[in-house]
């Protein structure tokens, strides 16, 4: 069979939009399993080759270009430092959906090598500039691998250390605020533990689900004699906790 030229260009740029994809992909999720990575395609494009196709097609791939990795049943960012933690953290966050990754978002982040910068990095890499006489491309590098170092769950004080490669602090204070931008980063970046999404997402998803504790005024009242008695039935110490917690109450607010 006579294979023409166009099928071969059709076919290679196929092939270059999956690895796209693919590297996109993993920039926002770190690690993910080959039939995990299957599906998430299909979600996003029209599929011509089985997963079978795919992994072969990857590692073919990572022979020759440093982005990306295969571990066994696993394809992964060359940048995460520890794919068993980043596994087993995924992993026991099964009720934990990925964040949802469109195609757009995908092709641009593979294109990039990471996502485009929100507005908590761009306004850290202006910091630097700013401060520290640092620039554009000085600062953009700086931002990109602390962006990293957050994906991978490094605290802050690994960060800090990191950081003093580039700058030598001149006072506590100076650190201080250095690890304020850093906190404000890492709320504000999508985290490969929590499968892409930021901790600042996640915490305002869970206080939808928290009740408020009961107001003081509202649980008592005085009678008419000026006596304080409670207007409300009292919490049982077995009972679910007011707060919302899902916990019992003698084992949350009523300790």
């Amino acid at each position: 069979k006579i294979i023409s030229n166009n099928n071969v260009e059709q076919r290679a740029s196929y092939n270059d939009k999956i690895l796209r994809v693919v590297r996109g992909l993993l920039v926002y999720y770190g690690v993910l399993s080959l039939m995990e990575l299957f599906h998430l395609l299909e979600k996003l494009m029209p599929l011509s080759l089985s997963s079978f196709e795919l992994k072969e097609l990857l590692q073919e791939y990572a022979n020759y270009d440093c982005a990306i990795k295969c571990i066994d049943s696993y394809i992964l960012l060359l940048d995460v430092y520890d794919e068993e933690k980043i596994i087993l953290e995924q992993y026991q966050r099964q009720d934990l959906d990925f964040y949802p990754v469109n195609l757009k978002m995908a092709e641009r982040a593979g294109s990039l090598g990471h996502e485009p910068w929100n507005l908590t990095q761009k306004r850290f890499k202006k910091y630097l500039m700013q401060n520290y006489d640092f620039s554009s491309e000085e600062a953009e590098e700086i931002l990109e691998i602390c962006v990293f170092n957050i994906k991978n769950d490094l605290g802050i004080a690994e960060q800090i250390k990191f950081i003093q490669n580039f700058i030598e602090f001149s006072d506590l204070d100076e650190v201080n605020e250095m690890s304020r931008k850093l906190s404000e980063l890492h709320n504000n970046t999508r985290q490969w533990v929590i499968k892409g999404h930021t901790p600042r997402e996640l915490f305002a998803e869970e206080k939808k689900h928290l009740r408020s504790l009961p107001n003081m005024e509202e649980e008592y009242a005085r009678d008419k004699d000026g006596t304080i008695v409670r207007t409300q039935e009292k919490v049982g110490r077995n009972d679910p906790c007011p707060c919302g917690s899902g916990k019992k109450y003698k084992r949350c607010c009523g300790r």
